[in-house]
């Protein structure tokens, strides 16, 4: 302990962001010379993503504004009051985190040195302008703006301090758009980061004067983001007098960053980008426009393509997609790259028309782009290569940290550590179809991999995934499962009543079990004409143990699961009748079974609810979990 107490400050602030929150929380009472070191990384940047959260810090903050000389308000920097949106679960709508209206008017005497504050868009509906915002002397990025009317007031206050602004379209959508660019960007000039977030309310149309008005406004700006499907950017009707319009324009070569992602990007766009910023290094864009003539827009995106990175010299990320992402990936292309001493990735954008269809696509992939490429799709049923073929070839690509494997039945086989080991850098892996399996314990090897996130659909895995993944895997923290069964042991009731997740020291920022099965059920035997998808689950955390079963859905979304949690009784109940069953004396006939069912005090939905067996989750704790039991499937 005392080598450790006279560790420089810097080192132990740079440890401390590691751990957790509860950990942080913990370590304040190892000893007095830490206390100061641990309640800064506790306090420093804070996220909330539940009510019982927000009330625990606005507990804290007032006591502490009451009793402390520096109060714990004055240490945060960074407030984040906004559920994590998580790409697997695009079909989930989360519900708003509302925020009182009275914590927002006192927030700038709590926390008075805040920099970053973020909460979600929807929120500004329930905030009205108070003056206390003046007091933020050091705020550097505001949540995303919604409301010309109820914003304007703070971006008057607080506007030539901001580095950072994030805007939705809709504030910008009239008949003068230039107008209130001119107004919201007036108040702005300092920032070095703008976004453009398109709404699902009205369509933002934005020329290339617009994007001049921008750039006029804010000369320091450095990274520009235009994304939202109800945004459409507009070019001229003539070629060429577009191109003698955009070489009129001065260059921006500050800007480092650009993401363009919208419903409509004309393929001239990517000649204006080439122009406007030569000294881009990460370029982020998505061209979607009307096919009709469609050979021909190929040809001149190709050309439009291989002009841009010719032009642009000191690109070192590219993350792209088109409707054919093959008239992008071509020789010329990786050509033209060969030229570019800064570029260090390539990445085609998930689920964007650019899977590898065939082994001829693959092998260019391989000999063109394997220590550029950083994602890859791969349609395993259409190749003529069988699947060891294909690990074999992933062993060769370098940097490749997204992967999405398609078979076409439960058939086909991976083993975990060959295909993780084959992927050294993956941290996304997405699996349809095929079996997971784990090798024999007695050859786990100590390896740890960085996966953090496991997306499985149509598919089925061994009993010992998660005690495999847990061992191999420290920072797996997204796990979604749909329409997935487990594999049983015929000689074995336990395996045939709960499926394990087992990751004791893990926290969780998504589960996602949307119709999840046991592959051998007991129940599937004795009862038949319901769905045999698990509707129960027993959530273990760090000092809890709740159990949940799933009772329907909500009535404003029919997709969004209801879960409630079992009250004392039931609880009790429930894991008595799963320990019994679990014991392999229950199941020994249709009667015996459907007997001991009926024997249970519970009510009828969960009494069903137990024929299926349900799932353990054992982790330190999980920020969002759903549970879906397809119970009309």
């Amino acid at each position: 302990m005392a080598q450790t107490t006279h560790l420089p400050i810097e080192i132990l602030v740079q440890i401390v962001n590691y751990l957790t929150p509860q950990e942080k929380q913990n370590g304040l009472l190892i000893c007095q010379d830490w206390y100061n070191v641990f309640r800064y990384g506790l306090y420093h940047s804070i996220s909330i993503k539940t009510v019982n959260q927000l009330e625990k810090l606005l507990k804290s903050l007032l006591q502490s504004s009451l009793i402390s000389a520096v109060p714990n308000g004055h240490l945060v920097k960074s407030l984040f009051i906004q559920k994590k949106t998580v790409a697997c679960l695009e079909k989930m709508i989360q519900e708003r985190l509302i925020i009182p209206r009275f914590l927002l008017e006192q927030l700038p005497d709590l926390c008075p040195n805040l920099e970053v504050l973020d909460f979600d868009p929807e929120t500004w509906k329930f905030v009205c302008y108070h003056s206390n915002v003046s007091k933020w002397n050091y705020m550097r990025q505001l949540p995303t703006l919604a409301s010309l009317g109820a914003n304007l007031p703070i971006l008057k206050d607080l506007g030539k301090g901001l580095r950072s602004l994030s805007i939705q379209s809709n504030m910008i959508v009239d008949i003068s758009t230039q107008g209130r660019l001119v107004c919201i960007l007036s108040l702005v000039p300092n920032i070095s980061q703008l976004t453009i977030q398109g709404d699902k309310e009205s369509t933002l149309n934005l020329t290339l004067n617009d994007m001049e008005t921008i750039h006029k406004l804010i000369p320091g700006l450095r990274s520009l983001d235009i994304v939202g499907d109800n945004i459409q950017l507009h070019t001229m009707s003539d070629e060429k007098e577009t191109i003698s319009k955009v070489n009129s324009f001065p260059t921006a070569p500050l800007v480092m960053s650009l993401r363009i992602n919208t419903r409509l990007t004309p393929v001239m766009w990517l000649y204006y980008v080439a122009h406007k910023y030569p000294q881009l290094k990460h370029l982020n864009i998505d061209v979607h426009y009307d096919t009709t003539n469609s050979m021909e827009t190929f040809q001149v995106e190709k050309a439009l393509l291989l002009n841009l990175v010719s032009t642009c010299r000191h690109l070192e990320i590219i993350e792209l997609s088109c409707p054919v992402l093959s008239h992008w990936f071509n020789i010329s292309f990786f050509e033209t790259l060969k030229g570019n001493q800064c570029i260090q990735e390539i990445k085609p954008m998930a689920r964007r028309n650019s899977q590898i269809k065939s082994d001829a696509d693959f092998i260019f992939a391989l000999e063109q782009g394997k220590d550029l490429l950083t994602a890859l799709e791969i349609e395993q049923w259409r190749l003529d290569a069988k699947l060891p073929c294909t690990l074999q070839r992933l062993r060769s690509f370098t940097k490749i940290a997204y992967l999405e494997l398609r078979c076409d039945s439960y058939h086909d086989e991976y083993q975990i550590n060959t295909l993780l080991e084959s992927c050294p850098v993956l941290e996304t892996l997405v699996l349809e179809w095929g079996s997971l399996i784990t090798p024999s314990h007695s050859v786990w090897k100590r390896r740890r991999h960085p996966l953090k996130s496991l997306s499985m659909t149509f598919a089925s895995f061994s009993t010992k995934l998660f005690d495999y993944l847990s061992f191999s895997c420290p920072h797996v923290s997204t796990i979604s499962l749909t329409k997935c069964k487990q594999l049983c042991l015929i000689n074995n009731l336990a395996s045939q009543t709960v499926i394990e997740l087992n990751l004791p020291n893990h926290h969780l920022d998504c589960l996602v079990l949307d119709g999840v099965r046991l592959d051998y059920s007991s129940a599937s035997m004795f009862y038949h004409g319901l769905s045999s998808y698990i509707r129960l689950a027993s959530v273990q955390t760090t000092g809890d143990t709740v159990w949940y079963h799933h009772v329907g859905y909500k009535a404003s979304d029919h997709k969004l699961p209801i879960l409630a949690p079992l009250d004392g009784n039931d609880s009790q109940i429930t894991q008595a009748y799963f320990d019994k069953r679990e014991s392999s004396q229950v199941v020994r006939s249709s009667k015996s079974f459907l007997e001991n069912l009926s024997e249970q005090k519970v009510a009828n939905l969960l009494k069903t609810n137990l024929m299926f067996g349900y799932i353990r989750i054992n982790c330190k704790s999980v920020d969002q979990f759903y549970l879906d039991g397809n119970v009309n499937s």
